[in-house]
């Protein structure tokens, strides 16, 4: 048995966490509309086609693996980056799409910020169901599911261990 780098696990699991959301109805198949193929960014917009929700996802597996977010600030960006490396320092394939996406959203991103509501403001990324979509399809996930099919195979998912 071969083991999974842990970076490969952080990935597919947190590709598995956005597909079963409940709005994305898996295994239901009264309707038509569930047999036919959706794009990937379709099932990770969910009910916010902005990714309000995608960025806080995001935001919250770069801090699982120990990364910066946007509260660190310049500085601490600027810091976090001269301690850690830049993408290319990565030790695995996984590790280097990680960082690099890491390093795409937050070291050179910015947050958008949007009056939500009487009670404050949202911010998210620009752009990032688009970005993550690109990013995971680059990766080898699924460009396109349809629901009545169910949740892919992790078997068949990159970085399944041999």
């Amino acid at each position: 048995m071969t083991s999974i780098d842990p970076y490969t696990f952080v990935v597919r699991r947190f590709f598995l966490d956005l597909l079963t959301r409940e709005e994305h109805g898996w295994g239901e198949d009264e309707d038509s509309e569930f047999h036919e193929s959706r794009p990937l960014s379709c099932y990770l917009a969910g009910i916010d086609p902005k990714g309000r929700d995608l960025t806080r996802d995001v935001l919250r597996i770069f801090e699982e693996l120990g990364f910066c977010g946007f509260d660190a600030g310049e500085e601490g960006k600027r810091a976090w980056a001269e301690r850690n490396g830049s993408p290319e320092a990565a030790a695995s394939p996984m590790e280097r799409a990680l960082r690099q996406l890491h390093w795409d959203l937050v070291i050179e991103g910015s947050l958008r910020t949007e009056k939500a509501s009487p009670f404050g403001d949202v911010s998210y990324i620009p752009d990032c169901v688009e970005r993550v979509t690109e990013w995971f399809v680059s990766l080898g996930f699924p460009a396109a599911l349809a629901v009545a099919d169910g949740l892919p195979d992790p078997r068949w998912l990159p970085g399944a261990a041999a």
